[in-house]
């Protein structure tokens, strides 16, 4: 069909949607489970699109800068950081 999947986009935080948003340790299981099953060309971008003015964060190495139970600190194109929460289960 030569489509190529773009983005795997981390739920963006609005409400009512709370119990479809999962975790972003999850997001990153299916990213590993995908890089080497995959060509290059198949693996999409893992992003997610923080709260506020920090944009969307392409989810490479260097942007996460750690976690804790409740969420991930996220750093931008800009060095901002950002905090990204996990849905409450």
């Amino acid at each position: 069909t030569r489509i190529r999947p773009y983005y795997l986009l981390q739920c963006d935080l609005v409400n009512g949607i709370e119990h479809l948003r999962t975790p972003l340790a999850t997001g990153l299981r299916i990213m590993k489970h995908l890089r080497g099953r995959l060509s290059g060309m198949a693996i999409p971008n893992f992003a997610v699109d923080t709260p506020g003015p920090g944009g969307k964060i392409e989810l490479l190495p260097d942007g996460i800068l750690r976690a804790d139970d409740k969420g991930t600190y996220l750093s931008n194109s800009r060095g901002d950081v950002v905090y990204y929460p996990d849905p409450e289960v």
